[in-house]
């Protein structure tokens, strides 16, 4: 992450963001690693402004995101997730 004192994930998928603590219900699979709005932005090759109007959409458009005390977060397996269910293929017609 690029702001390391702002979130502190510790072994077992437990995250601290200032006194708040993230407890997963279950331990996500893979990579359950969280990244800023930024960062997944970046991840996805987005706007960063895109992701917050996907949040803001109704019906919510978008990746799953967390938010703790007013700062959103995402896990990699849910960008992940979310990228390969908008996979489509074109096939050409003869």
């Amino acid at each position: 992450m690029s702001d390391p004192a702002a979130l502190e994930v510790l072994q077992g998928g437990v995250a601290y963001v200032g006194d708040a603590t993230l407890v997963p219900d279950t331990a996500p699979p893979g990579d359950g690693r969280l990244l800023t709005a930024r960062e997944a932005a970046a991840y996805l090759g987005v706007a960063r402004q895109t992701l917050a109007n996907w949040r803001a959409a109704s019906p919510r458009r978008g990746p799953s995101s967390i938010n703790v005390r007013g700062r959103v977060f995402y896990r990699v397996t849910d960008l992940d997730a979310w990228t390969h269910n908008r996979r489509y293929t074109i096939t050409p017609v003869r």
